[in-house]
């Protein structure tokens, strides 16, 4: 589904409960959701590595999927609207 980042933080260092190390950002935006009229803030946790902090864009349109069971799937920047044919583009 297409989003638009509404927020991010950062969050690292190493968990008090299993000592390992941790590097994650976490996005919120709005959705459509079930149950709910309107719209509903959701956030969705993204490895820090993989998705570095500094390039997720407040405001930019993203894809984001996930599995039958709610996993995080995909998450990439939406694709560019191309020009409509006839508008001298």
């Amino acid at each position: 589904m297409k989003i638009k980042l509404a927020g991010k933080a950062h969050r690292e260092g190493t968990s008090a409960k299993t000592g390992r190390n941790y590097n994650i950002n976490i996005i919120h935006y709005l959705a459509s959701v079930r149950g709910v009229e309107g719209q509903a803030a959701q956030t969705a946790t993204l490895d820090g590595v993989e998705y570095p902090y500094e390039t997720l864009s407040i405001g930019a349109e993203y894809v984001i999927d996930y599995d039958a069971g709610g996993h995080l799937v995909d998450f990439a920047p939406a694709p560019k609207a191309q020009g409509t044919p006839g508008n001298g583009r």
